[in-house]
């Protein structure tokens, strides 16, 4: 594992005014006009705001991968270790892969894993954002655009699209200007997607975080966040994004499955053999949990605007999740859920990392209320340990990372208990 990894960071910023917004998102024009109209734009008008060179610690993003990846990878940093070995010629196949007569004449190396490339974009999509645009994330969406929403104060949303590539180079370090940052396929991809966003809802920032992976042995990474804003704002009646809704709603309807009898959870997975009298009661007690979850969510999250969200439009989409899409199943977030379970401040472990525990500790009210008091936007500090507040400490001498409204961190051999 690498001592640590160095990220050339940047963040940069593009208005689009209201006249291009309107125009460009209608059909007379196709996705790959839009595309390329919006790239040569933001090649003249978006500014670089911030520019940093940081270290992270590897431990960090194996905490991260904890907490904001959508695949399930168990050592992203590792795979990619890997991967480099094939592609550098350091490792390959154990067969002579040529035969003359077929005209093939060298064996070629594996490629890369989609899975652990996007993931280490996510990490640090989510890292970067709770430092530089909110400190909690709202709704972590699952295979659907964008990955993460954060609530940003005054009624205004971001909604933060990762994207990750490899492109590495002989000196481990990535082009100038924005387009030498990111490929145009990912730019005008985000531009495209940012303009049907804003068209929507003039309330929302769009971010597109791209991660690309430089070089590997040593690892360093180009990190760049391209905010995206409409020059003017229009005000309209509150409400919150549709993507906001369904995710709240989503998230606490697996709160609510956790909350209900095993048994009965079993039976709603059932296709026959169950009474639909039975089935229904079942749906309408989930649907009840959940609506009680919304409430604790909206004030965990929407504290200044929460008195103005319409609870029958939750509970619709709550319906309609039970009725026609998901439904969670037994133990679904069981072994996160029953870490979080434990006493505020007690540390769980959650799995083991080359021998080491990676632990969860549950942060209470007192402390996520700190965490959003205390909170300033500051790129810089993506790479820094979490500092318990206050008089409370932990027995462990190992970095703790926050990641949302957890900390998590991996004990030393010494440290792991017998």
């Amino acid at each position: 594992m690498h001592a640590h990894i160095d990220v050339d960071f940047e963040h940069w910023r593009v208005d689009l005014p209201e006249e291009k917004l309107s125009r460009y998102n209608s059909p007379h024009f196709d996705e790959a006009e839009v595309a390329r109209y919006f790239i040569k734009f933001a090649e003249e008008h978006a500014h670089q705001c911030h520019s940093y060179t940081q270290t992270f610690s590897p431990d960090q993003l194996l905490c991260a991968n904890e907490a904001f990846p959508e695949a399930a990878v168990a050592d992203p940093l590792g795979d990619l270790e890997v991967w480099d070995e094939w592609r550098s010629g350091t490792r390959v196949f154990p067969y002579e892969g040529k035969f003359g007569r077929l005209g093939i004449r060298a064996q070629d190396p594996k490629t890369q894993s989609p899975s652990s490339v996007g993931v280490i974009g996510e990490i640090m999509a989510g890292i970067y954002a709770q430092a530089g645009i909110a400190p909690q994330v709202l709704v972590r969406v699952i295979r659907r655009w964008p990955d993460f929403i954060f609530y940003t104060g005054g009624d205004l949303y971001a909604f933060v699209e990762a994207k990750a590539f490899t492109q590495i180079t002989n000196s481990g370090f990535c082009g100038v200007g924005l387009r030498g940052r990111v490929r145009d396929k990912l730019l005008g991809d985000c531009l495209r997607d940012a303009v049907r966003q804003l068209n929507a809802d003039t309330r929302v920032v769009v971010w597109g975080a791209f991660t690309q992976i430089c070089s590997v042995t040593p690892m360093r990474f180009a990190v760049t966040f391209l905010e995206v804003r409409p020059a003017e704002y229009v005000r309209r009646p509150a409400r919150l994004p549709a993507a906001v809704e369904e995710g709240l709603a989503f998230r606490a309807l697996l709160r609510a499955a956790y909350r209900v009898e095993p048994r009965r959870m079993y039976d709603l997975q059932l296709t026959s053999g169950l009474k639909s009298s039975l089935r229904q009661e079942t749906k309408d007690y989930l649907i009840q949990l959940a609506m009680e979850e919304v409430e604790g969510l909206l004030a965990e999250s929407l504290m200044d605007v929460a008195q103005g969200i319409s609870r029958e439009s939750f509970f619709e989409t709550l319906q309609s999740l039970v009725r026609t899409s998901y439904v969670p199943e037994e133990g679904e977030g069981k072994r996160f859920f029953e870490a979080k379970q434990r006493a505020i401040g007690e540390a769980a472990t959650l799995r083991h990392v080359g021998g080491r525990p990676l632990i969860v500790i549950n942060l209470g009210p007192e402390d996520r209320s700190q965490i959003d008091r205390t909170f300033r936007r500051d790129w810089k500090q993506a790479s820094r340990p979490w500092i318990p507040t206050g008089t409370r400490t932990y027995r462990n001498r190992e970095p703790l990372w926050r990641c949302g409204g957890s900390v998590f961190g991996i004990l030393s051999a010494e440290e792991a208990e017998p």
